[in-house]
């Protein structure tokens, strides 16, 4: 089973809490902030906890594939190309 974006979460929490919120269902109404809260929270931690790449890494993966991003990452975390059977940096058999 696939996680749910955060988005999905924050607007099911709105239309849960404003549908209830016009039907009069308090505690329904508290289960729709619940969604969006929850969504906030993911959002946060999905922002903090992803990789980010440095200038020269942009760089590197630029000159490997100019057009269509035929690489990928080898365990130690070097680009390679699809084709290489060996890693430039550290050696490793890919193939």
């Amino acid at each position: 089973m696939a996680a749910l974006p955060s988005w999905s979460w924050l607007l099911v929490g709105l239309i849960i809490a404003a549908t209830s919120w016009t039907m009069e269902m308090p505690l329904f109404f508290w289960l729709g902030w619940l969604f969006v809260i929850v969504g906030i929270a993911k959002f946060v931690i999905g922002f903090l906890t992803r990789e980010r790449e440095t200038p020269q890494e942009r760089r590197v993966m630029q000159q490997l594939a100019p057009a269509h991003h035929q690489y990928y990452r080898c365990p130690c975390g070097n680009p390679v190309r699809v084709a290489d059977h060996f890693c430039n940096h550290c050696g490793r058999r890919l193939r």
